[in-house]
């Protein structure tokens, strides 16, 4: 019996058990294999140019239907990136500017309630004309390659160039050297901006001409009010009125139709010819920073070209302001207002070039 008992062959697991092993490994591998192979089919559909969502019909996938087959945890998922005029529980309010409008209240705040769910969810949502725009928005950058990785991380760049200000355009530079080229810009002070503009009627006789600049070598700003009294009819040169000193505005009585001769401490500045006659002029007025002292900050350029440079910044530092035809004949809205109701035009440098 002992002989039979040990010829008798033993059993044995092993292979069973290396069976079992192995397919559970490879049940695990395809299964992260398929993982991968969706997570990759997923993207090449949502960032690709040549997807199939670029050429179908985009309603065919997003439309109510699909969303209610969808899990209820990815409707809830997706109804939080829904707008409130989505779901049927929102409710006009009252805009911002009525009288009966609550405080501290606005119509487009998000509701995080169980009022925006899948149950309030609005079938209509699906084929507004806001959601399909969007949707064809969606498509169109897909299709232009706005949604890849690298049109992606342009974009974030871009914005963060916004943020930060570090952006730079080399064209915008050219341009603007192009355009303040002093040979181009040198002739304007020798032929008399100012009254050449006058003699165009582009600059006329109740006109306000407001000078502000900031002298940054010296940490000034100066802003000052110039009444356009009168023009002479053969030189068209302007004879101003301002107030002496650093005050910026004039009296309301001179910013009128028919004002009254002006009273001391008005001061009348006469044959002003040119955008720098007029700041030379300013600047003595002021007093807070010397024409010599203000000449300086240019005395290693060539007399041409600092004239030129000179002439292009007063004219950039002068704005001019005038009355609409509708507030010609309000004497009481000329008296109540700033500048007497006048209306910014534009600067002497775009009138220039115009």
């Amino acid at each position: 019996m002992s002989g039979a008992a040990s010829s008798r062959p033993r059993r044995t697991t092993s292979a069973t058990t290396e069976a079992s092993s192995s397919s559970s490994a490879g049940s695990k591998r395809k299964a992260r294999d398929n993982d991968g192979a969706s997570s990759t089919k997923l993207d090449y559909l949502l960032t690709n140019s040549k997807s199939k969502l670029t050429t179908m019909d985009i309603t065919d996938v997003l439309n109510y239907e699909n969303f209610v087959n969808l899990s209820e945890e990815s409707q809830v998922a997706l109804c939080r990136l829904m707008p409130p005029t989505a779901f049927s529980t929102f409710s006009r309010s009252l805009p911002p500017l009525h009288p009966g409008y609550a405080r501290g209240t606005s119509p487009m705040d998000v509701d995080t309630s169980n009022a925006n769910s899948p149950a309030t969810l609005n079938p209509n949502f699906f084929s507004s004309p806001a959601f399909l725009a969007a949707a064809n928005t969606f498509q169109d950058h897909l299709y232009s390659s706005w949604m890849t990785t690298t049109a992606i991380a342009q974009v974030n760049k871009f914005k963060q160039g916004i943020q930060d200000g570090s952006l730079h355009a080399q064209w915008k530079d050219e341009a603007w050297n192009d355009e303040a080229q002093p040979s181009k810009q040198a002739g304007f002070s020798a032929s008399n901006d100012i009254a050449n503009l006058a003699k165009r009627s582009l600059i006329k006789e109740g006109d306000i001409l407001v000078y502000k600049r900031t002298l940054q070598p010296f940490g000034v700003e100066i802003e000052k009010d110039l009444l356009v009294r009168s023009i002479d009819s053969k030189t068209n040169s302007l004879d101003l009125l301002l107030r002496p000193g650093t005050t910026k505005s004039l009296p309301s009585d001179q910013l009128v139709i028919g004002a009254p001769d002006p009273t001391p401490p008005t001061l009348t500045m006469e044959g002003i010819l040119s955008s720098t006659e007029l700041e030379e002029a300013v600047l003595e007025v002021d007093g807070r920073v010397t024409l010599a002292d203000f000449y300086r900050t240019t005395a290693n350029t060539k007399d041409a070209d600092r004239r030129g440079i000179q002439s292009l910044r007063a004219a950039k530092a002068i704005t001019v302001w005038r009355w609409q035809e509708e507030m010609m004949n309000d004497f009481e809205m000329q008296m109540a207002l700033e500048r007497g109701g006048r209306e910014l035009l534009t600067t002497v440098y775009f009138l220039r070039n115009a």
